[in-house]
């Protein structure tokens, strides 16, 4: 059965501070590894400063409609690792290894997909992204993530680019993928409010 989200009283909070436990456990992407980690895993990384995962979730329901993970990373761009808009500084043109921010899971209940939930939660870490490196100084080139073979369509559409373009005809269990922070403002602008 799925569930519109246009019905749905949608808030956001870090999963620390989720009081109905019980919901989270109700939580199904239809991938193990991703409600393995939000229900057994989310809250011990982010109390040890892991990473941070947030949750999106309907206000009247309490029902988990998707979440997001996310910590400070190392883009990488040696041997063939290609990502858009990161140049190094004129003085360290031999620079390979850049400040990212990494998604290290990001979900969708099954009942809430197909309906751009996804998107918007994106848009979301985005604006926030943007925000903490303009109210707090946080540099950093881009986002990338390790992304599932499944959902690479949904990345590319967003307009995630491959890490490795020699892998976009590759047939895996995941690619790496990365959105530049230049594109990050330009993806954001229309939506600012």
């Amino acid at each position: 059965m799925t569930k519109d989200i246009n019905k749905a009283e949608v808030e956001a909070t870090d999963a620390s501070s989720f009081l109905a436990v019980e919901e989270i456990q109700k939580f199904d992407c239809k991938d193990s590894i991703l409600n393995r980690f939000l229900k057994d895993e989310s809250v011990e990384f982010e109390t040890k400063h892991i990473s941070a995962t947030t949750l999106y979730y309907d206000k009247k329901t309490s029902e988990i409609i998707g979440f997001y993970t996310v910590a400070p990373s190392v883009l990488s761009l040696d041997y063939g690792n290609t990502a858009k808009d990161v140049i190094p500084p004129s003085k360290r043109e031999g620079m390979t290894n850049f400040p990212a921010i990494s998604i290290d899971y990001f979900a969708v209940d099954f009942e809430y997909q197909h309906q751009d939930v996804g998107k918007a939660m994106m848009l979301h870490l985005f604006k926030n992204l943007i925000n903490a490196t303009i109210k707090n100084g946080i540099g950093f080139t881009g986002v990338q993530i390790e992304a599932l073979s499944g959902a690479v369509d949904f990345y590319e559409n967003i307009g995630f680019d491959y890490l490795k373009d020699y892998e976009k005809n590759s047939v895996k269990k995941s690619f790496d993928m990365f959105y530049s922070f230049n594109k990050m403002m330009e993806f954001t602008i229309p939506y600012w409010n």
